[in-house]
């Protein structure tokens, strides 16, 4: 599974994936409609695995639901979760921002992650990976305080996840790119 995968960095992660020969279901709140989708499509043909669409925002617990459920009936092992949906918001200093603006990049950038992890995480057997994609910006700090913040708190997460996940021998890890050229 990988999130936020229509377009940018998590096709290409989604394009990896299917040229390895896995089926990958694409999480993304893009429209149907959307020409990534198609773009998406065309760029695996022929590639031994697969990509399939969901349309739904990693911030609304049914569409995790709904794709857990997905999940199930393909009947397929679950071997990893790419957390990369994200979102930067308005690019405003904490004394400028407001309450929805910073409700909106934590519920993309942070609670997304964590409702794929908690919904995800019982399908997944030894051996499975789960990688949340941070920032740079989740290490060094940056003026747009929503984004800053929720990049720094999704490596708490992946932190508590992993040593949650490790007797299992599910895998936690956490990357944290800086500009990707898409």
């Amino acid at each position: 599974v990988v999130t936020g995968g229509a377009r940018g960095q998590g096709a290409g992660v989604a394009r990896l994936l299917a040229q390895a020969g896995s089926t990958v279901l694409v999480l993304d709140a893009l429209p149907a409609s959307d020409p990534a989708w198609a773009a998406l499509a065309e760029s695996v043909r022929g590639l031994p695995g697969q990509v399939l669409p969901v349309h739904g925002d990693v911030a609304d617990e049914q569409a995790w639901r709904a794709l857990a459920d997905q999940v199930r009936q393909l009947g397929l092992p679950l071997q990893g979760l790419v957390n990369n949906a994200g979102i930067t918001g308005p690019r405003a200093p904490v004394t400028q921002t407001e309450l929805a603006n910073w409700e909106r990049v934590m519920a993309t950038n942070l609670t997304g992650s964590m409702l794929g992890i908690r919904e995800l995480a019982p399908f997944m057997e030894r051996g499975a990976a789960i990688v949340n994609v941070s920032s740079t910006v989740g290490m060094s700090g940056y003026f747009s305080a929503a984004y800053s913040c929720s990049k720094w708190a999704l490596r708490g997460l992946t932190r508590s996840a992993a040593m949650e996940l490790a007797p299992r021998g599910i895998r936690v890890n956490c990357i944290c790119p800086g500009v990707v050229d898409t």
